[in-house]
């Protein structure tokens, strides 16, 4: 019997994309999988897209809640971190096991690639921006940008994230179980993401996720300062090789600096109430 894989998966009206997610893990063949939903107040079809496909369901307030609450459930050998608006390409849950079992890796690192819709170039700078970040692969917990997904169920059963997070709660993850002393592997095997198809879709997006600094700040100020400037690899000369899009990362950078100051004088102004928080992606 090959490895129970545990796919873990925030939600919150995720109806328009959980179904292509759900199905590539349906599709992947590999033979040991269970699926956990972890739902904050659906009002969509979200949950009864989850249904059609067995998913194990959940509740929690948060994201950081979403995750820990799908990590406390989680039977399985391995826990995959997989949000609402991915796919995964063939044979990638195999991929990963085979790749921590044959090299003793506690956590595997995906290439991830946006999926474009309509070509915008809102869409085309989200997309270079990942490709860059994953062709550097530069995964380091504070200065670099990419983020294992895939990890050994041992070392996140260890790790406790605090209630509340809506942004940063993966980094802080991530960082939490680094201090373990894990070995982390790259595999040259793809998540696909649904972007923003404009940049007021990016506004709106980081305006939610500045709204929320406040409490990841108060967790990980390091790590949240670091985060927030812009990526090492936009200084990299493989960043020019596309003139339009290369000075397209500085203008996304500024539209998400200025977004989610905004959110965070927002939130200065109004602090969430209770039952404000959103598990989603």
């Amino acid at each position: 019997m090959r490895p129970l894989v545990s796919v873990n998966i925030p939600t919150r009206n995720s109806g328009n994309t959980l179904e292509s997610c759900l199905s590539s893990i349906a599709d992947q063949g590999y033979p040991n999988i269970e699926t956990l939903v972890v739902d904050s107040e659906s009002q969509d079809q979200t949950l009864s897209i989850a249904k059609r496909f067995n998913a194990s369901i959940y509740s929690a307030d948060s994201l950081s809640e979403a995750r820990s609450e799908g990590i406390r459930k989680s039977r399985g050998d391995y826990i995959f971190l997989v949000d609402s608006d991915q796919f995964l390409s063939n044979n990638l849950i195999e991929k990963c096991v085979d790749l921590c079992e044959s090299k003793q890796f506690g956590a595997i690192t995906l290439f991830e690639r946006s999926v474009l819709t309509k070509h915008t170039l809102a869409e085309r700078v989200m997309a270079y921006d990942k490709e860059l970040i994953h062709e550097s692969r530069d995964d380091h917990a504070y200065y670099g940008a990419a983020i294992p997904r895939f990890f050994k169920s041992e070392i996140l059963k260890k790790v406790e994230l605090l209630p509340g997070l809506l942004t940063f709660d993966h980094n802080m993850l991530y960082v939490a179980a680094l201090t373990g002393g894990i070995r982390v592997g790259f595999l040259e095997a793809y998540i696909y993401h649904h972007e923003p198809s404009s940049w007021s879709d990016i506004v709106r997006k980081f305006v939610r996720y500045g709204y929320y600094y406040h409490s990841a700040f108060r967790t990980n100020s390091k790590l949240v300062v670091y985060h927030s400037m812009p990526r090492r690899v936009y200084f990299s000369r493989r960043a020019t090789r596309d003139p339009k899009l290369f000075a397209g990362l500085f203008m996304l950078y500024s539209l998400k600096a200025l977004a989610s100051m905004c959110g965070a004088g927002l939130h200065s102004y109004h602090p969430p109430g209770k039952g404000s928080n959103e598990a989603t992606r």
